[in-house]
């Protein structure tokens, strides 16, 4: 049997060649990867369709590849650092023989033809030999060596590392292996581009996770031990009270990784089990400042422009928690940023740091409030100001009140539709006169998951029903996309993620219904006399233009 040929078979054909699934059971399964994330391997095994053994079973038969055990084979030192802890990670492979022609792996995933050719690289041209073996075994098996060399009787002045407070680098290799553990968690997570790392304990051990394009992901375990010594090493290096762990705390630090600075904001809170951390990574060089890339398409792009070439009124920005609020309100702010303006920003916290921009970190042990803030903006000549979020009634109505008064004043709100905004703002307090006044547009966005441009292809849909009276669509079957899975997705199909937006901008009529007290649907209603495009029918059209799949956008859009 030709290995390699079959290796360019997809699992779903190979498991319904070994005749242990069927089609509806491979549908059911990709589905629910689409939907879960994950590898379509995992997602047999989480609907309960095929256990790991069955699973390793069939392939071991159909790809003629033996199945190994791997948990208790001794694994010399100089085989295993054959190749980088990174890649045994990303791939779930083991190398545990070496001579002078070949190098044997251990593999969750014998499909995978690039960790082969990695390894082949790596070892100048050695043959790689693949056995199959459980995922569950492999990260026992990373585990336990990776964590076994983690030795707390290490002089004091290794010791010491810990409580320094230092910029973290992930060039630096330290005789302390907490310190090499911490820069290779965040070195992972940089290349995995995961916006936060949530290190959770548990009552005899902690768990690291990354989320990844919205996705929680596991990345590793860790003993208690190792997990305090974790949190000291981070907390220290953001400035905070390593001795204080029944307190929330908050701090901020940097990575450097490849000669770029990434931000990490540090979130503490104590918990039954122990501490649990949360780091914020916020690349600078990943934000998107171009207003032409922030997401809007056609008439919408047009719109959201000539909305920043207003002189005074306020801007809302609204959408749930990890939306992008703050990312698209630094790309306007960057826009605004010509030279001749003063720009003042109060925010908690300040994500990123803009130059030619006075920004305003909220203290409120200090005083430093958003009302009492903003006050004191009123006094500084502002042309722009921008409020991080408007939390309560008093900040809300300072920030209409000076839209009012000649400044362009943006903000965020968490409401889940453009029209629920100005609602919400009645609902904080504001008579629906002043609303009418200083409003001038809102912008509501969701970050869903981007179809993967590595393994996108067309396909023939033929259009459902309820989509199709939804849209008004006459034609019986359309062109659509799909990533099918290939390495750079892990199989998923799909990579990053994009806003699904839309944009409401004020005019007359609007601002005259706002005094009535409307419904959301009656703001809807003459907006889109007026041209408003729905946060439904932005996803229809990045539907359309192969940006999203239409599992996303029926799950995630349409019917979430």
């Amino acid at each position: 049997m030709d290995l390699k040929f079959n290796k360019k078979k997809r699992l779903g054909d190979i498991l319904i060649d070994a005749k242990v699934i069927n089609q509806m059971q491979l549908e059911e399964a990709l589905t629910h990867q689409r939907l879960k994330g994950g590898k379509l391997g995992g997602a047999f095994i989480e609907l309960g369709i095929l256990s790991e053994e069955q699973l390793n079973s069939a392939l071991s038969k159909q790809l003629n590849i033996k199945q190994i055990s791997i948990k208790d084979k001794v694994i010399s030192n100089d085989v295993i650092s054959l190749i980088s802890e990174e890649i045994i990670r990303k791939h779930k492979a083991i190398p545990f023989y070496m001579d002078d022609s070949e190098v044997h792996l251990a593999v969750s995933n014998p499909l995978d033809i690039e960790l082969e050719d990695k390894v082949f690289d790596i070892t100048g041209g050695k043959l790689v030999v693949s056995f199959l073996a459980t995922e569950k075994e492999i990260d026992e098996v990373i585990q336990k060596h990776f964590e076994q060399h983690i030795d707390f009787e290490d002089s004091d002045e290794i010791e010491q590392e810990l409580y320094g407070r230092t910029k973290i680098d992930a060039s630096v290799q330290s005789a302390n292996p907490i310190i090499n553990l911490t820069n290779q968690m965040l070195r992972d997570a940089t290349i995995q581009n995961a916006s936060d790392i949530h290190i959770d304990p548990e009552e005899d051990k902690a768990v690291i996770r990354f989320r990844v394009d919205g996705t929680i992901r596991f990345y590793r375990e860790v003993s208690k031990n190792v997990h305090n010594k974790l949190i000291i090493k981070v907390k220290n290096s953001a400035g905070l009270d390593f001795t204080k762990t029944n307190n929330p705390q908050s701090g901020r630090t940097t990575f450097l990784i490849g000669g770029n600075e990434i931000d990490l904001r540090i979130e503490t809170l104590p918990s039954t089990n122990g501490e649990k951390v949360t780091i914020r990574l916020l690349d600078r060089n990943s934000l998107i400042l171009d207003l032409d890339k922030v997401g809007f398409m056609g008439e919408s792009l047009e719109r959201f422009k000539n909305l920043l070439k207003r002189k005074s009124g306020i801007v809302v920005v609204t959408g749930e928690t990890g939306s992008g609020k703050s990312s698209l309100c630094y790309a306007m702010l960057s826009n605004l940023n010509n030279g001749e303006v003063n720009i003042l920003t109060a925010e908690d916290p300040v994500e990123y740091e803009l130059a030619g921009v006075t920004q305003v970190q909220i203290n409120e042990r200090a005083g430093l409030t958003f009302p009492s803030i903003l006050r004191s903006f009123l006094r500084s000549d502002p042309n722009i100001i921008y409020v991080g979020e408007m939390r309560d009634s008093e900040t809300a109505e300072i920030a209409v009140r000076s839209a009012i008064t000649g400044h362009l004043v943006l903000s965020t709100l968490h409401t889940n539709s453009s029209a629920g905004t100005i609602s919400r703002l009645v609902d904080m307090g504001i008579e629906p006169h002043l609303v009418a006044e200083s409003l001038v547009g809102v912008i509501n966005q969701r970050l869903v998951q981007s179809i993967c441009p590595h393994c996108k292809k067309p396909y023939n849909w033929k259009v459902e029903d309820s989509i199709k009276r939804k849209f008004n669509i006459k034609h019986e079957s359309m062109i659509l996309y799909k990533g099918e899975g290939c390495n750079e997705c892990n199989g998923t199909g799909k990579k990053g993620r994009i806003p699904i937006q839309e944009i409401m901008v004020m005019n007359e009529e609007i601002s005259q219904l706002i005094k009535n007290n409307p419904t959301r649907y009656e703001i809807e209603d003459l907006a889109r006399k007026d041209g408003f495009i729905t946060f439904k029918e932005d996803g229809w059209n990045k539907t359309l233009h192969g940006l999203i799949s239409l599992e996303t956008l029926k799950g995630e859009i349409l019917f979430a």
